[in-house]
């Protein structure tokens, strides 16, 4: 009898863990919790979390059989952030976040094949000099230019982050040709930089640029 109480308990307790996802209302520019009130606004989509967590709402449109769900993300709280199962990043905030005023820690270069796998990294305090020079050519005055007509030979994403929300990411991509050639480039904005070869050499892993480069 004592064990049949102590697992009764022990699912009610799961149950009462287990809270139902707020519900969202559709608005022109984002999404309302029906619950809280929260005004939830995309941010840019080079912005996207590092990790998700558990469901905390849902968006259900019963006309047209719709149903998406919005997770939290690791360490950003549920006032503020939430993401979509296409890892779009919402913010309920006035100020929203600005990667080009962050704090850089880290600037990671992922193969995206599905899954992110991290190929190298500039870290703070061993590569300040680089991480000043990605800031400055990223978010600076630095001259858009075209790429090359060819394909690329190699695609990464670069994901910087700052200490100021650790679990998320500003993302754009950095293609590298084979003559040499490396760019920064946003396929939203158009934003295209060419490097210059001392950033192109500490970030490209290794093999992908041609050996009078690396």
């Amino acid at each position: 009898m004592k064990r049949v109480l102590i697992l009764s308990l022990s699912l009610l307790l799961l149950l009462c863990g287990c809270s139902k996802p707020h519900g969202l209302e559709k608005t022109d520019d984002g999404y309302t919790d029906e619950k809280s009130g929260i005004h939830y606004v995309a941010l840019d989509p080079s912005y996207q979390p590092a990790a998700r967590g558990e469901v905390f709402a849902e968006y259900k449109n019963k006309d047209r059989d719709i149903v998406r769900a919005f997770y939290e993300i690791p360490q950003l709280g549920t006032d503020l952030f939430l993401c979509d199962e296409y890892w779009n990043v919402y913010y309920a905030g006035e100020t929203a976040p600005d990667a080009s005023l962050w704090q850089l820690k880290t600037i990671l270069v992922c193969e995206e094949d599905g899954i992110s796998v991290e190929r190298s990294r500039l870290s703070a305090g061993a590569d300040d000099a680089e991480i000043a020079l990605v800031r400055m050519l990223w978010f600076g005055d630095t001259e858009n230019v075209l790429l090359p007509i060819t394909a690329p030979a190699y695609t990464f994403q670069i994901k910087l982050s700052g200490e100021e929300y650790p679990t998320l990411y500003y993302n754009f991509s950095m293609q590298i040709y084979e003559n040499g050639e490396v760019y920064f480039y946003d396929a939203f904005s158009r934003r295209t930089v060419l490097l210059p070869e001392q950033l192109a050499v500490a970030l490209c892993p290794a093999d992908t640029l041609p050996e009078e480069n690396g």
